[in-house]
C-alpha cells in the first residue's frame, strides 16, 4: 500500500522554508556546512518517506553534494509526490513555484528569480525524463558556475 506522501510534502517544505531562514537571514554557522546539512537532512526524511525517489545511475557518495541533494529532494521527493497528487503538469509548476517561494525568505530577489527560472527548467527536464541524473549533473554545473568560477556574491 502506497504511503500518501502529501501531508509529509507540506511539513518538509515547512521545514525547508525554516532551514532557509536561519541560512540566509540569521546565518548561525557557515553557509556551506549549513546549507549541506540542511539539503543532506531534507534528503534523510524523503528517503524515509518514499525509498523509491532516487532513480540516478550508479549514484555514490562522493556526489552527494548541495545540488543533487537538492534534486533529489525537489525533483525527486516534491515533484514526484505533487506529480501523483495533482497531475503531471501541475505538479511540475507547483513544485517551481515552491522551489522559488523557499528562496523568498533569503530577502535576495536575484536568488529568487534564479531558483524560479532553474526550478522550471530542472522541473521540465525531470518531467520527460523520469530520471534524476541529467537533472543533478546540470545542477551541479550551475552551482560550480555561480559559486566558484563566477561567483556573484
Amino acid at each position: 500500500m502506497e504511503r500518501n506522501n502529501t501531508k509529509y510534502l507540506f511539513i518538509t517544505i515547512f521545514i525547508a522554508a525554516i532551514l532557509w531562514y536561519v541560512m540566509f537571514v540569521i546565518k548561525p554557522i557557515n553557509f556551506w556546512l549549513e546549507m549541506s546539512l540542511s539539503i543532506i537532512f531534507l534528503v534523510f526524511i524523503s528517503l524515509i518517506v518514499d525509498k523509491k525517489i532516487i532513480r540516478v545511475d550508479k549514484i555514490t557518495l562522493k556526489n552527494i553534494v548541495i545540488g543533487p541533494c537538492e534534486e533529489i529532494y525537489w525533483r525527486g521527493f516534491i515533484q514526484n509526490t505533487l506529480s501523483k497528487k495533482l497531475g503531471e503538469n501541475k505538479g511540475y509548476i507547483l513544485t517551481a513555484l515552491m522551489y522559488a517561494g523557499v528562496h523568498i525568505i533569503t530577502g535576495n530577489m536575484m536568488l529568487v528569480i534564479a531558483a524560479l527560472v532553474c526550478g522550471i527548467y530542472w522541473g521540465w527536464m525531470y518531467k520527460k525524463q523520469k530520471s534524476l541524473s541529467s537533472v543533478i549533473i546540470s545542477h551541479a554545473i550551475w552551482d560550480l558556475t555561480i559559486f566558484v568560477l563566477l561567483p556573484i556574491m
